[in-house]
């Protein structure tokens, strides 16, 4: 920083400038030498002194400006700009100067050299000083919740960043040059109004994670099968109505969101992500599914739920690591046998569909946690489903269930049983067994009585709803843990 030695007095005021004790008297000092202090700093006494105020306001002080400031988190801190002298700092390496509304920055921002992450969310901008995107050792540049209508094509000389987020703007396009961003691995352009991906996209080959939801997308681009590091795959909220026959050749995706898309049918080839542990394909227009998603063996989570479902193939219980799986809102009448086969399922979700029967052996499902059945036609459950020793949330409101099977009694696990808005006259004695019960819902069912052992479960809430059976009313007249609410 020197261009020539300092002076003794000179040196004697550095001290002052680097003292937390002393520096304003080094400030009123430094006036007597400009020349000298222009020279060895590269501003003025003015300038200095505003990135002296720019760092105490945000807990940094004097005596390490030189050079050992390496980051400077000013998010929400109501900066009006920042000054020109940030360029003093040249060992600093990461700038957040997110959510400061209108803040104003200078073009010498891009004067430092050192700096790897830029951080500038929630600002207004409209644009940028051209200088930012000759940052080359940037390798972390969020510019997320701006105004940005447009990038530009100098956006190409960040040759080293890793990530981009550009999310929650207002582009309708990207720059074609941003397929030169050769080491970009992580790439969020969701919340914008793209209607189209450039041509050449498929280039950035190192790319991990691809976040391009909530745009306006009818489809993708063929070269995405150019994207063999993929892992994490998120199309939410766009208008696909179809993948490519070759997204089967993405063979490290893991993640793979799709809801609410306009999808009507799936390619065989999705088959092919035989690593796939994630599938989210609710709220589309899918009639049925390719057999071939029985071969996504690693899934652990599937959700269907808002489609127009009517059957599932067989292979489904193929999908033996599955967790979790939606499948409510579609128009299921029954469940295919292999539902069975999935052991590890905790949580099975089927609320609004109209199915008539369980799976016989439906008890065979050992790990399941969570079972919603809510709004189907069930008249009957079958005897097995007491072997569900770890279910512990049973919805069944709004079925048409007349009686219970004595076995539900053997769920000893279950705290919230859900049997609302059915036909049941009476509850099996059995339920006296389920001790870990704390809410029980029986509202809207012409019941007379409740089994007498459940007076004494206090840590159980039972609603009966507003308007009981007048039989069931004066049945529990004494007891303290029901509810007449619905």
């Amino acid at each position: 920083m020197k261009n020539e030695i300092p002076s003794p007095e000179f040196e004697n005021l550095l001290l002052l400038l680097k003292s937390a004790e002393h520096y304003k008297l080094g400030l009123q000092i430094a006036v007597n030498y400009e020349k000298e202090f222009e020279a060895y700093f590269k501003c003025s006494v003015k300038e200095y002194e505003e990135l002296i105020d720019f760092l105490l306001k945000n807990n940094y002080y004097p005596k390490v400006i030189l050079n050992r400031v390496l980051r400077i988190h000013c998010n929400h801190k109501y900066i009006v700009k920042v000054p020109k002298s940030i360029v003093l700092l040249p060992y600093l390496k990461e700038l957040k100067l997110s959510g400061n509304n209108s803040i104003v920055l200078s073009e010498n921002i891009g004067k430092l050299r050192n700096l790897r992450a830029l951080e500038l969310e929630s600002n207004e901008f409209t644009c940028l000083p051209e200088s930012i995107w000759y940052l080359e050792r940037l390798v972390r540049l969020s510019i997320s919740s701006n105004k940005f209508t447009v990038l530009p094509e100098s956006i190409k000389e960040l040759r080293r960043l890793h990530i981009l987020d550009v999310s929650k703007n207002q582009l309708a396009f990207l720059p074609e040059s941003i397929v030169e961003l050769e080491n970009l691995m992580r790439l969020d352009i969701s919340k914008n109004q793209l209607t189209a991906l450039p041509e050449n996209f498929g280039e950035l080959k190192k790319l991990q994670y691809l976040n391009i939801s909530d745009n306006q997308l009818t489809f993708l681009p063929e070269n995405i099968k150019e994207f063999l590091k993929l892992k994490v795959l998120i199309l939410e909220k766009n208008q696909l109505d179809s993948l490519p026959e070759n997204i089967g050749k993405l063979q490290k995706l893991r993640y793979l969101n799709l809801e609410a898309n306009n999808i009507t049918c799936l390619t065989e080839n999705i088959g092919k992500l035989q690593n796939l542990q994630y599938l989210n394909l609710s709220l589309n227009n899918l009639t049925s599914l390719p057999e071939s998603i029985g071969n996504l063996r690693k899934m652990t989570r599937l959700s269907l739920y808002g489609n127009q479902l009517t059957f599932l193939p067989e292979s489904i219980g193929s999908l033996r690591r599955l967790g979790s799986l939606d499948l409510s809102n579609n128009k299921l009448t029954f469940l295919p046998k292999s539902i069975i086969e999935l052991k590890k399922l905790e949580k099975l979700d089927l609320l609004f569909n109209p199915i008539i029967f369980l799976p016989k052996n439906i008890g065979e499902l050992e790990n399941l946690k969570y079972l919603d059945l809510s709004h189907n036609q069930l008249t009957s459950l079958p005897e097995s489903i007491g072997e569900l020793q770890e279910l512990q949330k049973l919805y069944l409101t709004y079925n048409q269930l007349m009686s219970l099977p004595e076995s539900i009694g053997e769920l000893k696990k279950i705290y919230i049983l859900d049997l609302s808005h059915n036909k049941l006259t009476n509850l099996p004695e059995s339920i006296s067994k389920l001790k870990n019960l704390t809410l029980l819902n029986v509202v809207n069912n012409p019941l007379i009585s409740l089994p007498k052992e459940l007076k004494n479960f206090t840590n159980c809430q039972i609603f009966v709803g507003k308007n009981p059976t007048q039989e069931l009313r004066e049945y529990v007249k004494d007891w303290k843990n029901i509810f007449y609410e619905n």
